[in-house]
């Protein structure tokens, strides 16, 4: 039993890795294809939701993965978490009290404490994340810019500066080192809790 559970997380950290290996293709792909270009402001907005939707995605895949790694998901996780895990929500949904799922809408910020949160539980450790230094006040200010990307409300919104561009790049990389320090301590924590 204890083997299987070792070998999922172990499976998981390896498509984790295969993921993050083609997330970074695609910024380098990306980074490659606007070399030497002039950093338009329809460049830098094509970069700013490349790299938001990049994030977004990094974060689904570390949801699931805790399902996944989870021995037994029923156990470890409430019933409130597993369906925010899969981006759901139970409502009411008749007078009667049936109840019905509808799609959970949560901002980045909450996303990210839920991935990492779910991620480290699941493995059996601890991980808060800190929006409250230099690198979590940048990924909110990135979350900023890419909201107003995204949906703009006036055309000033569109204009995209290299400025915005390098907020987005240093909330990817301070994203990106949370994933990779609870990764460590999540292959840590199962060393410990399985080894002989």
């Amino acid at each position: 039993m204890h083997d299987n559970a070792a070998a999922r997380f172990y499976r998981q950290l390896k498509k984790n890795d295969e993921l993050l290996a083609e997330v970074m293709d695609e910024l380098r792909q990306f980074n490659a294809l606007m070399h030497g270009r002039e950093s338009t402001p329809f460049a830098c907005r094509l970069k700013v939701r490349v790299v938001c939707s990049l994030m977004e995605a990094r974060l689904s895949h570390m949801k699931v993965a805790a399902l996944t790694v989870a021995m037994e998901p029923e156990k470890v996780f409430t019933p409130e978490d597993r369906l925010a895990l899969q981006d759901q929500r139970k409502v009411k949904g008749t007078s009667k009290g049936a109840t019905k799922l509808v799609a959970l809408r949560l901002t980045m910020k909450e996303n990210v404490k839920l991935a990492l949160r779910a991620f480290a539980t699941a493995t059996g450790c601890t991980y808060i994340v800190n929006f409250g230094d230099t690198g979590g006040a940048n990924f909110l200010r990135a979350m900023e810019i890419r909201d107003r990307v995204i949906h703009p409300k006036r055309i000033e919104d569109w204009k995209t500066t290299v400025e915005d561009v390098a907020v987005v790049d240093a909330a990817w990389e301070w994203l990106a080192r949370h994933m990779l320090d609870l990764s460590t301590r999540s292959s840590a924590a199962l060393k410990q809790k399985y080894s002989p």
